[in-house]
């Protein structure tokens, strides 16, 4: 666990790196929108919203995981009782 918050923090890094180094100024256009910002802004938001839906897909499998040791877990105990 502690690996993958260290190279979460090491990719995080790259990325920072990467969009500070490309910060000139671009104009964004979204069917009737259009707006000036900086290429920064969208590297970083882009990063950001990625990892928000990333986050956000991954919960039903953690769920159903957590869900799944707690049975075990239950059933584990319960085989337990009856050896003893």
């Amino acid at each position: 666990m502690h690996i993958l918050l260290a190279i979460g923090f090491v990719l995080a890094l790259i990325v920072s790196v990467f969009a500070v180094q490309n910060s000139t100024s671009i104009t964004i256009e979204f069917l009737f929108w259009e707006f000036n910002t900086s290429l920064v802004m969208v590297i970083m938001g882009s990063t950001a919203f990625g990892a928000i839906i990333t986050a956000i897909f991954s919960i039903p499998g953690y769920m159903k995981n957590k869900l799944k040791i707690k049975k075990l877990t239950k059933k584990i105990e319960g085989i337990e009782d009856t050896t003893v």
